[in-house]
């Protein structure tokens, strides 16, 4: 990250290769627009969260932006998905901005023309070479793990549009025909993989109640909010609203 051209770059690896600082985690960047957000998400296996975990990866990914660039860089909001407890005021003075709480996930937002700004030390020659070093790691830890490291592929193509094996392929240094194959031979489908992620996500953007569902629809890829509402009403028997009318009546 500290070779990158700019903070984009740096961020963009920093996604990529997100399950070498910690395999219980991936991240993504999201464009909205004139900013850019780098999102969380953490695999508790069911778990309780540790609430402090996520104040220490948000504040730690911003200290070193910072250490990179040799500026105070300020995001533009923080946001965190619990609420229970409110953090220290110097919390607030820490990430110079409001923060969010009982979102729909863990984020960074920046303002893009933050992210621009050229990194006195970088040497993009050097970022490459030890890129390939940490994709041969990545490879090495996430062995037998091809369902993850899929779900982690299409997680990232969900933040830029709707999802294709090519490029799943791609991300992940592999044919389309290989990925498939490999699939099948651990009795699964890309199509299934995909079908799975994107219910698991859209029970967790709507229980947190912070976004419209069309919003839903396109943060899943989906062309439209009709074909979303059909694939929900697949999985559960109902439409979205009738879905969230039912729980809200509980």
């Amino acid at each position: 990250m500290g070779c990158s051209v700019t903070p984009y770059r740096a961020l963009e690896r920093m996604a990529r290769y997100c399950r070498l600082l910690s395999d219980a985690t991936t991240a993504r960047l999201v464009h909205r627009k004139n900013q850019v957000a780098i999102e969380l998400y953490f695999d508790l296996d069911k778990q309780p969260p540790v609430l402090q975990s996520y104040d220490a990866v948000l504040a730690s990914i911003l200290h070193l932006l910072r250490e990179i660039t040799g500026e105070n860089l300020q995001p533009e909001a923080v946001s965190l998905r619990y609420s229970e407890t409110e953090l220290d005021p110097i919390f607030e003075e820490f990430f110079g901005c409001p923060i969010k709480y009982g979102t729909a996930q863990e984020c960074l937002t920046f303002n893009k023309s933050d992210l621009v700004r050229p990194i006195l030390a970088a040497d993009e020659e050097l970022a490459n070479l030890l890129e390939d070093v940490a994709r041969k790691q990545l490879d090495i830890r996430m062995e037998g793990r091809l369902i993850l490291r899929v779900r982690d592929a299409l997680m990232t193509e969900l933040a830029e549009g709707i999802p294709s094996k090519h490029k799943t392929a791609e991300i992940l240094h592999m044919t389309e025909r290989t990925l498939l194959r490999h699939l099948k031979d651990n009795g699964d489908t890309y199509l299934g993989v995909l079908n799975q992620l994107r219910e698991d996500l859209a029970f967790r953007y709507i229980k947190q109640g912070d976004m419209s569902l069309s919003d839903i629809a396109e943060k899943l890829g989906f062309s439209d909010y009709c074909a979303f509402s059909r694939a929900f009403k697949r999985w559960t028997g109902h439409s979205p609203r009738k879905y969230i009318a039912i729980h809200n009546s509980d």
